[in-house]
């Protein structure tokens, strides 16, 4: 494979640990990159709960980008997009970077998508045409100067913004099936309680059918700092 694929450009090398626990190790040693590269198992329920996701610990606690990709993916031709998904367009800058940064590796279009649904259960009810509208408009608005700003810095990235009245979840992983990545933010690393991966960030990595990129907010920012797996 590394023939194949890297020939002599890209070294490789290989390190055995066998004293303390995995994600600790791996945490420990994304100091020393760029970005870490896990394997996302599908574990079952059972299985999670008992043993935990090393892919979920250390997506949460890394101090670098974190990618997982399924153990049933291959590379294919036909999957051309890059998707970041925003969820609050006050902190979006760094997380739209990422996603600029990605499409341009890759040469591939960026989608910027947004997905909301309303927290008390009666969406069908509540929201109608007129609301869907104002979601999308204020939004666009929102994003507008630093997709702005972005689109200047990168004219070979083709760009579509999308609103999406749907949960967070549901459309997110509607469009991992025609993307190549996904582009998820995370939550402060410095923040004091319990995990630092939402249930959005949770369902995206475990069932995502492309691989997923998630990525922690600039050292800089303060604790108070989120995206959208909170």
């Amino acid at each position: 494979m590394r023939g194949k694929r890297l020939g002599d450009t890209i070294p490789v090398t290989g390190e055995g640990v066998v004293d303390g626990g995995v994600v600790d190790q791996l945490v420990r040693r994304a100091d020393r990159g760029r970005m870490v590269v896990l394997q996302q198992r599908r574990l079952g329920t059972l299985h999670r709960l008992v043993t935990g996701s090393t892919t979920n610990g250390v997506a949460a606690r890394a101090e670098v980008p974190v990618v997982s990709v399924p153990p049933d993916w291959t590379e294919s031709d036909d999957r051309t997009l890059v998707t970041v998904a925003v969820q609050d367009a006050g902190e979006a800058g760094w997380l739209l970077r990422a996603g600029y940064e990605q499409a341009k590796a890759r040469q591939a279009k960026l989608v910027v998508l947004h997905a909301w649904w309303l927290a008390n259960g009666y969406d069908d009810i509540a929201v109608d045409e007129a609301m869907r509208r104002q979601r999308e408009e204020g939004m666009r608005e929102a994003l507008t100067p630093a997709m702005s700003e972005l689109s200047a810095e990168f004219p070979e990235v083709e760009v579509a913004f999308r609103v999406q009245h749907a949960p967070s979840a549901e459309a997110i992983l509607h469009e991992a099936k025609k993307s190549a990545l996904v582009v998820l933010g995370r939550r402060h690393h410095l923040l004091p309680l319990g995990t630092h991966l939402g249930p959005v960030a949770r369902a995206i990595l475990h069932h995502s059918a492309c691989p997923v990129l998630m990525v922690p907010p600039p050292r800089q920012r303060g604790p108070e700092s989120h995206q959208l797996g909170t």
